[in-house]
């Protein structure tokens, strides 16, 4: 009986000819006024884009009106923001409608002032202007204009230059594998130019650092990293189904303190990480992404695999880096959606009632806000159904597109623990299910399992990945559909019309090779969006502000900036213990995040960054100068050109001709290696760094010969500047090899050049 009246609710509320559904609007939401003349001649597209979607319908119309939504059911079924080619999509079906007549007048416009038992009310009064703009589309479908459009982004898209083939390449490794361009890929690029990029970029899909940035991307998304502490995550098993969750701080459970210890290092880390463990593994078997959700196994260490009491498939027990898909009995494994991280990081209350796990599901995987499709704020004096959420229009238009996948939840209890409901499902919300269908009830006991394969067959599932990749690869949410009211409305425009091609052509890309990841990824690093480098010389003002809207140089992230500081100086910006600061005691610091109270990144700087820049800089070019001097001239990353004993000037001030020269090259190979930059000798840039270099000399030379005793200047180093030990073995050198006295002041000189350096901008951005 209950399923039936919602049914017979959902019918009256909107019916299969309403169009304008969504409740709590006053008159029509956002209204522009309508001047088909004004600009000359409109092409209907153009028109029902901008007066008429943007206006108000997506606002007015598609929180009911939209595959999962209250009118589903219904003739018109609209396509939100999120999906591309939406406009072409739902001006099709609107003008099918448009072609219908009750009494001789059109039935949208009698649906929209709230007749003919319009179920969303009176959603346009006839002298609004999204009155008039509906009227005036009607017109136009009955009676066509002779005038088409170009699309919108092809006239952007022309106007955007790229990176060049060279600067590409060094974003792409960076981003991509975690380092810089071989010597054998900067050739391929030099000779091949833009043609060799592609099969490039397949290489890098392939590489550990490419498995190493997905799992960042998604656990951005998926905050898992509230649970790396301690025991937090082994804490999150159940000892009742898993008596041996803990073993690993037991030793009645296992007596070799050898094993628990190495079990400590391992289990808990894992066990917060299995979402990521488990994608990375999809990617590595280059199996469909739909994986992450369908998997019907876990994908442990038996180190791990033991805290869940499975200890067969093993070859050997005590060896983490041994991974294997294995299965729980009795449990109905559904990828990341089962895993004791993501049910406990997005956990249920007795009132929430696994809404708030729906709506993560929503966002992630199907590239949809549930928070979006209604107006806000409700007014609560307006709410007086018993059951708002069953028959309340202002409830209705979310709770009916959250509840049903909420319901497939229900065997999954606040801890994260299988617990099938022994009553059933709550009969006070909208049965189990997805979007049209209902849970069939032979599937209860398995119903994540069944939303799986519901969610990865849905169209917007390809896009939900997308989105995902756009946030981790730009540093920016995919850009929101512009308001019409919106004083920037021409230049959001232009730049979110050419995101939207290259987003739909990147879930395309997806769908293509069987929702493998990478053909999406492949697809955005090498279009404008990641590589876009500027804007023709002719371009207009709107023209260059919507180019800059779409990308251009971003803050690194602090794993970024830590990655790169690796890449180019060949080591962390180490703390006592050898761990990075950045990923440590900085990060948060940096505009990081922690998975727990910090939740979003910080993507501009601010005072306390810059500080932490400055030390950065002034750190590591004071442990990492004097400790490449030590290698062997072809070995060295920083110094191949010089040695620490060339000074620019003898003892009476006269240039030392070769020497300056071989100075200035290391300067052109420094710009290189931590900028990214090729210039030529003789460049202004260059003649900045040579002029630091070479004034910090003087001044320090001028200072060594005072000494310290009079204010100036000790030759030996400070011990954290001194280079004592082989950088690249730890062992310690012998005297002839150490490097603790700098009397000429070179040493510190290079110290000067290489922390100014890594406080430009370009080498904090990309």
């Amino acid at each position: 009986m209950r399923f039936a009246i919602m049914r017979v609710f959902s019918w009256a509320a909107c019916t299969a000819a309403a169009l304008l559904c969504l409740p709590s609007c006053a008159s029509g939401g956002k209204h522009t006024s309508v001047d088909p003349g004004a600009a000359g001649c409109v092409s209907t597209r153009t028109f029902f884009e901008q007066q008429v979607w943007d206006a108000f319908m997506a606002d007015n119309c598609a929180g009911c009106h939209n595959p999962q939504g209250v009118a589903r059911n219904t003739q018109l079924v609209l396509q939100g923001n999120s999906t591309p080619g939406n406009i072409d999509a739902n001006l099709a079906v609107v003008a099918k409608l448009a072609l219908v007549t009750v009494q001789g007048e059109p039935l949208l416009l009698r649906k929209a002032r709230g007749d003919l038992d319009h179920g969303g009310g009176v959603r346009l009064t006839t002298d609004s202007d999204g009155y008039k703009a509906l009227a005036a589309l009607i017109d136009r479908v009955q009676n066509p204009v002779p005038c088409t459009d170009a699309p919108a982004s092809s006239a952007l898209a022309a106007r955007v230059t790229l990176l060049d083939a060279t600067t590409s390449l060094r974003r792409l490794t960076l981003t991509l594998a975690r380092r810089l361009p071989t010597d054998a890929e900067l050739q391929a690029v030099a000779t091949g130019d833009e043609a060799a990029l592609p099969g490039l970029v397949d290489a890098m899909l392939n590489e550990e650092g490419f498995y190493q940035r997905m799992a960042t991307f998604w656990d951005d998304k998926l905050l898992t990293g509230r649970y790396m502490g301690g025991s937090s995550a082994i804490n999150l098993l159940d000892g009742t189904d898993y008596p041996q969750h803990n073993w690993v701080n037991d030793a009645k459970l296992e007596p070799d303190d050898n094993l628990r210890k190495l079990g400590q290092s391992v289990v808990n880390t894992a066990l917060a990480h299995e979402p990521l463990v488990l994608l990375a593994h999809v990617l590595r078997e280059h199996r469909s992404f739909a994986e992450v959700l369908t998997a019907n196994y876990l994908y442990e260490d038996p180190l791990t695999a033991r805290a869940y009491g499975v200890t067969t498939g093993f070859a050997n027990p005590a060896d983490p880096a041994e991974l294997h898909e294995i299965q729980v009995p009795g449990i109905p494994h559904t990828g990341v959606l089962t895993t004791a991280a993501f049910l406990n990081r997005f956990t249920t209350t007795p009132t929430n009632r696994n809404r708030h796990r729906a709506r993560t599901v929503f966002d992630l995987f199907l590239a949809t806000d549930i928070l979006k499709l209604g107006q806000r704020p409700i007014d609560p004096t307006q709410v007086t159904d018993h059951t708002p959420t069953l028959f309340n229009a202002d409830c209705t238009v979310c709770h009916t597109v959250m509840e049903p996948v909420a319901g497939t939840f229900q065997n999954w209890d606040d801890k994260g623990r299988y617990r099938p409901p022994k009553d059933g499902w709550y009969p006070d919300m909208w049965p189990p299910g997805f979007g049209q269908t209902e849970l069939p009830a032979a599937d209860r006991p398995h119903a994540l399992q069944w939303l799986a394969q519901a969610v990865v067959a849905d169209d917007r599932f390809a896009m939900g990945a997308v989105n995902v990749l756009v946030e981790g690869l730009l540093g920016r949410k995919p850009l929101p559909a512009p308001a019409t009211d919106d004083p920037a409305f021409a230049v959001k425009k232009l730049a979110w019309d050419l995101e939207q091609v290259e987003l739909a052509a990147a879930a395309d890309a997806m769908r293509g090779n069987q929702l493998e990841l990478r053909a999406a990824v492949k697809h955005l690093v090498l279009s404008p969006l990641f590589r876009v480098g500027g804007v023709a010389p002719d371009a207009s003002d709107d023209e260059r502000a919507a180019v800059a809207l779409i990308g251009g140089d971003r803050w690194l992230t602090p794993e970024e900036l830590d990655v790169k500081v690796q890449a180019t100086i060949g080591n962390v910006w180490p703390r006592w213990d050898g761990k990075s600061w950045l990923l440590n005691d900085y990060k948060l610091l940096y505009g990081g995040i922690d998975g727990d109270n910090v939740t979003a990144r910080v993507r501009s700087p601010n005072g306390v960054m810059l500080a932490i820049v400055k030390r950065m800089g002034n750190e590591m070019a004071c442990k990492f100068v004097t400790a490449d001097f030590t290698r062997a001239k072809d070995k060295r990353r920083l110094f191949p050109l010089v040695e620490h004993t060339y000074s620019p000037e003898d003892a009476n001030g006269f240039a030392i001709t070769q020497a300056q020269t071989a100075i200035r090259q290391n300067i052109q190979h420094l710009h290189a290696l931590l900028l990214g930059e090729t210039l030529q000798l003789g460049d202004d840039e260059l003649e900045r760094t040579w002029q630091l270099f070479l004034e910090t000399w003087r001044e320090g030379q001028a200072a060594v010969a005072l000494g310290s005793k009079n204010g100036g200047e000790d030759p030996w180093l400070n011990g954290n500047c001194a280079a004592h030990t082989d950088p690249d073995t730890g062992a310690t050198l012998d005297d002839a090899h150490k490097i603790e006295q700098d009397p000429n002041y070179v040493l510190r000189s290079w110290m000067a050049v290489v922390s100014y350096l890594m406080q430009d901008a370009r080498f904090l951005h990309q």
